[in-house]
């Protein structure tokens, strides 16, 4: 994948997967990119030239996109997301605060009032809370993804539920997301359905994605 393929991902354990399996330095040197704002926080904003091109009354234009580089206090993990150009209140995104505060819904205002403690306390409460009250079986409950790594999410949810939580091994944890989206694709190249309606809420069971084969 290229680079500017890998922070064009939506999700973003995929995205840091990627991001890891290319390097982080190799990532951020090989990106067309410049750096807007850094933030005491150590938050990071950038404009990336994706190098796509698009056409508009017979002008050809780059796409630009805003991304932010940061870490997670809790694991010291590297991520970066795509930032929108304006924030929920319609003001243009100008700084690495400013969409640090709209990932987590406030005005950058409110997100300076806040120390990352608190922060990461109220979200990883609010969490464990919404995990545990939809966990509904009577056997083990299996967590992989990034949040396996954070001891604190981890025991919130241990905590308000009497099931009992397994953390497999670190290979599961990293790879087991990508395993599930590469036999979505293989049901998708197949046509066989990949989407249930008892899973995802659909209104029926139907085969959904869009197969890419990159160019050699």
């Amino acid at each position: 994948m290229s680079p500017e393929s890998i922070i064009g991902l939506s999700n973003i354990e995929q995205r840091r997967v990627a991001m890891q399996f290319y390097g982080y330095e190799k990532l951020m040197s090989s990106l067309n990119k410049k750096l807007i704002d850094r933030s005491s926080r150590g938050n990071e904003l950038y404009l990336v030239n994706l190098g796509q091109r698009f056409e508009l009354f017979g002008v050809v234009r780059n796409i630009y996109r805003l991304v932010l580089k940061y870490s997670c206090p809790s694991t010291g993990r590297i991520y970066f997301s795509g930032i929108p150009d304006f924030d929920d209140n319609g003001k243009n995104i100008q700084t690495a605060n400013q969409a640090m505060a709209w990932k987590f819904g406030l005005s950058e205002e409110e997100y300076s009032r806040l120390s990352v403690i608190d922060l990461l306390h109220t979200f990883s409460n609010h969490f464990a809370e919404q995990i545990s009250d939809n966990i509904d079986t009577n056997s083990k409950v299996l967590i992989t993804g990034g949040g396996a790594y954070n001891d604190y999410l981890i025991q919130r949810i241990k905590d308000l539920t009497d099931y009992k939580i397994d953390i497999p091994d670190s290979t599961i944890i990293e790879y087991k997301e990508a395993l599930i989206f590469g036999f979505l694709g293989v049901l998708r190249d197949l046509n066989i359905n990949n989407c249930y309606s008892s899973v995802t809420g659909a209104k029926k069971d139907h085969c959904s994605g869009k197969i890419f084969i990159p160019k050699i």
